[in-house]
C-alpha cells in the first residue's frame, strides 16, 4: 500500500502530511478519479506493472517465481475490484489500523498505520475536509472542460466537412447547398456554446482556486496561533 501511494501518486490523489505521504484522503462511495474504488484499481495497475518487471529481471529461482504470481493475482483482485470487494477491504484496513472512515470519506495510513499515540492528531481536520471537497470540485470541473474542449473540437471538424461538401456541391442543386449550410452552421453554434460553456467552468475553476488558497492560508494562520498557546 505505501509502495503505491508513493510511486503511484498522481494529481488526483489528496494528500495530508507534510514531506512524504502520511496519509490519503478519498471519497468513500463511488468510482471518480478520488475514490477509494478508483484508488483501489490504480493500485492493481501498478502491482500488474511490478510483476511484469520482475519478470523481466527475474532468475529462475522458486522464491522470485512465487513472490511475481502473489504479486500478479494481488493485481487481478485490485485491478478488478467491485464495490462489495471495496467495502471488504476498506472493513480489513479500518480493523488493521490502517484507515478511518468517516461518512462519505476514507483517510488511508500507508506508512506503517495509525500510530495509536497520536491518532486523534492524524484525523482529518473541519480544514482537511474543506479543501477536499475543493479538491473533488476542481476535478470535476477539469474532466468535464476536457471533455467539453474535446466536443467542440469534433463539431469544428463537422463544420469544417460540412462547408467542404458545400463548395463541392453543383450550384444547381440548391436544396442539397442549403441543407448542408444549415447543417455547418448548426455544428458551429453548438461549437460556439460548448467555448463558451469550458469558459464558464473556467471561471468556476478560479474561484475554486481562491477559495483554497484563503482556506489553506486561515488554517495555516490557525496552527501559528496554536503554536503560540
Amino acid at each position: 500500500q505505501q509502495q503505491q501511494c508513493q510511486e503511484g501518486a498522481n494529481e488526483n490523489m489528496f494528500y495530508l502530511g507534510q514531506g512524504c505521504v502520511e496519509r490519503v484522503m478519498l471519497c468513500r462511495n463511488g468510482w471518480d478519479a478520488c475514490s477509494f474504488g478508483s484508488f483501489c484499481r490504480q493500485a492493481g495497475n501498478r502491482y500488474a506493472t511490478l510483476s511484469d518487471q520482475q519478470h523481466d529481471g527475474s532468475t529462475a529461482a522458486t522464491t522470485t517465481v512465487n513472490v511475481r504470481e502473489k504479486t500478479m493475482r494481488i493485481g487481478e483482485i485490485l485491478s478488478n475490484i467491485s464495490e462489495k470487494g471495496a467495502n471488504l477491504l476498506a472493513s480489513t484496513l479500518c480493523q488493521s489500523n490502517h484507515a478511518l472512515v468517516e461518512k462519505d470519506t476514507i483517510t488511508l495510513f500507508p506508512a506503517g498505520g495509525i500510530p495509536s499515540s497520536s491518532s486523534s492528531d492524524l484525523a482529518p481536520t473541519p480544514f482537511d475536509r474543506a479543501l477536499f471537497r475543493i479538491h473533488v470540485a476542481k476535478l470535476t470541473i477539469q474532466r468535464r472542460m476536457t471533455r467539453l474542449e474535446r466536443d467542440a473540437k469534433i463539431a469544428q471538424r463537422n463544420a469544417i466537412d460540412q462547408s467542404r461538401r458545400t463548395r463541392n456541391i453543383d450550384d444547381t442543386t440548391t436544396a442539397t447547398t442549403t441543407t448542408t449550410t444549415t447543417l455547418a452552421m448548426a455544428h458551429m453554434r453548438r461549437r460556439n456554446a460548448l467555448l463558451a460553456e469550458v469558459e464558464r467552468c473556467a471561471a468556476i475553476l478560479t474561484n475554486l482556486d481562491a477559495s483554497e488558497l484563503r482556506l489553506e492560508r486561515t488554517r495555516d494562520d490557525v496552527q501559528v496561533v496554536k503554536s503560540y498557546e
